[in-house]
């Protein structure tokens, strides 16, 4: 099958040209090449995005005020964060009590230790415009005394100036049985920083 191609020149009204269709070979390289292009967007899209995963940097000292009044539920926080090298270090000062864990980013698990003094297990991550921090330890379960594992989540952001953190808390215990009406100690929160 032939193309027609309908040309205007000034010595005449039209001249009327036939094209014939590209060979197989030439329209299968063509195809290749759209392929190769489209493969080649991709690849840089992902690579931007993986980009600013890695350029997220959360370093900084950050301030919770809490509650004046009622410091035992809604204490002041200071978090001092140190990232680099592909781990982040976060000192938590609380009712005059530090604890600082280290992280490394790459979702791989290790030892921590909680602000009521009690270790567990610990992995960290960045994920889109977020750090999470997921920690796992087991306590003794406050209504039946039993020891239950206490899953937490923290789901870090900062603003887009970068001078407010915003940390979502979720808490799970798996352990707990479904009877103590809570959907098995699930619980969220939501804490607020300024960065200093």
């Amino acid at each position: 099958m032939a193309i027609h191609l309908v040309l205007c020149d000034k010595k005449s009204d039209m001249i009327l040209k036939t094209m014939p269709r590209l060979p197989p070979v030439t329209r299968r390289i063509r195809k290749v090449i759209q392929f190769v292009a489209m493969v080649g967007l991709v690849a840089a899209t992902t690579l931007q995005v993986g980009f600013a995963a890695s350029s997220l940097d959360f370093t900084g000292k950050y301030v919770h005020k809490g509650q004046k009044g009622n410091s035992d539920i809604d204490p002041e926080v200071t978090l001092e964060v140190a990232q680099k090298n592909g781990a982040v270090e976060i000192t938590r000062e609380e009712l005059g009590a530090k604890t600082t864990n280290r992280y490394a980013l790459d979702n791989s698990e290790g030892d921590c230790l909680t602000p009521g003094d009690i270790t567990g297990k610990c992995k960290a991550r960045l994920k889109g415009k977020s750090l999470i921090v997921e920690s796992v330890v087991l306590s003794d379960d406050h209504t039946s005394g039993n020891p239950v594992h206490v899953r937490t989540t923290q789901d870090w952001q900062l603003s887009s100036d970068a001078k407010t953190l915003t940390i979502r808390l979720y808490v799970d215990i798996p352990d707990r049985p479904s009877s103590t009406g809570d959907s098995k100690g699930q619980s969220s929160d939501v804490e607020k920083y300024t960065r200093e």
